[in-house]
């Protein structure tokens, strides 16, 4: 497993990597920070013909789904960028990197589920991660992206 770890500004955006070769983007940060520090990486796993294969966003607060809303917003451009070079018109290229293909798009329904399962104890759900746990990752499954 690989964990990269972006500047999002006061979000958060992490792409786990699997050893399958897998991927899971969790959030993408401010839109501006999703341009700046993002944006390019991601374009080099399309241009490797690879995809994400479920983008997840926490919630929705501006600083964790702002730059996945950038992300599928600079896919719309480029799809209709495709269709019109399909059709032969012209159309101006969108100055933006492409981002990769994405396979599923998950949020976080985790109220949702709570009220569907009250007889759930959640308190032996949530407990913290152990810190030997994190002690015991080896090295390089961390890297970061600045």
């Amino acid at each position: 497993m690989q964990i990269e770890v972006f500047p999002a500004a006061s979000g958060d955006c992490l792409l786990l990597t699997s050893s399958d070769d897998r991927r899971l983007l969790a959030d993408a940060g401010l839109p501006d920070a999703y341009d700046e520090f993002i944006a390019t990486s991601l374009s080099e796993l399309r241009a490797a013909q690879k995809e994400i294969d479920v983008v997840y966003v926490s919630h929705i607060d501006r600083d964790h789904i702002g730059g996945v809303l950038r992300m599928l917003d600079d896919e719309m451009k480029w799809r209709a960028f495709d269709h019109m070079q399909l059709k032969g018109k012209k159309f101006k290229q969108p100055a933006m990197p492409r981002p990769p293909a994405i396979r599923a798009l998950w949020h976080n329904a985790f109220l949702d589920d709570i009220s569907k399962s009250e007889a759930c104890n959640w308190v032996a759900h949530l407990r913290p991660v152990p810190t030997r746990w994190l002690a015991s990752m080896p090295p390089g499954w961390v890297r970061r992206k600045w």
